[in-house]
């Protein structure tokens, strides 16, 4: 499923993430070690090690847990109410940027479809469920130089590519796999 973006509004939503000091974690980087603190007390560690061998994941893990300097640089490619990106700040730090906090997929915009268009399109893209992937800012490299972003999503992939103007050839990106 292609997505398409406005690549002035990514790059200027990039841009707060990219300045900021306090990134928030998506979920797998909660449950990600090399994201947690170095100064986790040893037994708060283990607890947390155990339930992601056992579980594949930390269920008690919290944001005082991770340390967001860690956090790299980056975009939340989010499935909720439509699909947008936005920057992977705090919600006061991304709506104080001089852009909108978020960035629709023009394939999947609730400000600009009716509600059975936009849903519809959704689910076929995240399912029923929401969802947030991360896009680090080097995936994004080069791609924001035109006109548009396009994400080319399957099950297992992602792969970013610019578009310089409508019906132009696409030049290739990055790949990210799932």
């Amino acid at each position: 499923m292609d997505l398409t973006f406005d690549a002035k509004h990514t790059r200027a939503l990039l841009e707060i993430s990219e300045k900021s000091t306090n990134r928030r974690p998506n979920y797998e980087q909660m449950h990600d070690p090399q994201f947690w603190r170095d100064n986790l007390a040893p037994d708060r560690r283990a607890a947390l090690q155990r339930e992601l061998d056992e579980k594949g994941f930390a269920m008690d893990v919290g944001i005082e847990d991770i340390d967001t300097s860690k956090i790299p640089a980056g975009l939340w490619l989010v499935g909720d109410q439509g699909v947008y990106l936005m920057s992977n700040v705090t919600s006061e730090e991304a709506k104080a940027g001089t852009v909108a906090h978020v960035c629709y997929a023009d394939e999947v915009n609730p400000e600009k479809m009716e509600f059975d268009a936009w849903y519809d399109a959704k689910r076929q893209i995240f399912g029923g469920d929401d969802g947030v992937d991360f896009l680090p800012a080097q995936a994004l490299e080069g791609a924001l130089e035109g006109d548009k972003l396009r994400l080319d999503m399957t099950p297992s992939s992602l792969s970013v590519y610019k578009v310089t103007s409508p019906g132009s050839v696409n030049e290739p990106g990055n790949e990210l796999s799932g």
